[in-house]
């Protein structure tokens, strides 16, 4: 009998643990969770000073003078898992945790269902940046900095930051202080 090397095992199991993540992953939203999805954000249950489309618009693009994130297009587990984890304590934001404690699990994962559906919304046009700056940041985001203890960006979230459904988002389109708030949020603990 062929001996198999000590690693066999452990990739039978990581191929096993990806067929059983393919398998419990969520289908498809149908059309009437995205449309009760849209009816929520548009404020057919919320209060209107809390709709979602109020801070984030009726498209999901987000509102930059408010420092609103962008949410079009965005996967649906992980917005869903957002507002839940909002709705728990898991997650805070001022805003976003009265919101997700008032609309029920099935609420929340008709609003997540519905930004999602929003994926052909054209992104913003790129702000300028500094090219010297932009090039650390793309270095940053393709390899890291082994020194200072910086993974790769594209790990989780692909190559120029398109994300990797269903568990992470994208960053390319997203407003840089939403990213950049996010990143000191990681840092610190609270996220």
């Amino acid at each position: 009998a062929r001996r198999l090397g000590p690693w066999a095992g452990a990739a039978w199991a990581a191929l096993l643990l990806a067929a059983l993540m393919t398998l419990s992953l969520p289908l498809a939203a149908g059309p009437r969770e995205v449309a009760l999805g849209r009816e929520i954000a548009e404020g057919a249950i919320l209060p209107n000073e809390k709709t979602c489309s109020r801070c984030h618009g009726v498209l999901g693009i987000g509102r930059p003078q408010e420092k609103t994130p962008r949410l079009a297009g965005q996967p649906r587990f992980y917005l869903h898992k957002q507002l839940d984890d909002f709705a728990s304590g898991g997650r805070f934001d001022e805003k976003m945790t009265p919101v997700a404690r008032f609309l029920t699990p099935a609420e929340r994962e008709a609003v997540a269902a519905y930004y999602e559906s929003l994926y052909a919304v054209p992104y913003p046009e790129a702000p300028y940046g500094e090219p010297s700056l932009v090039q650390k940041g793309g270095v940053l985001s393709a390899v890291g900095d082994t020194a200072r203890g910086i993974r790769a960006c594209e790990i989780c979230h692909a190559d120029a930051g398109v994300g990797i459904a269903p568990s992470f988002p994208y960053l390319a389109g997203q407003y840089a202080f939403y990213t950049q708030h996010q990143l000191l949020l990681w840092r610190s603990g609270a996220r």
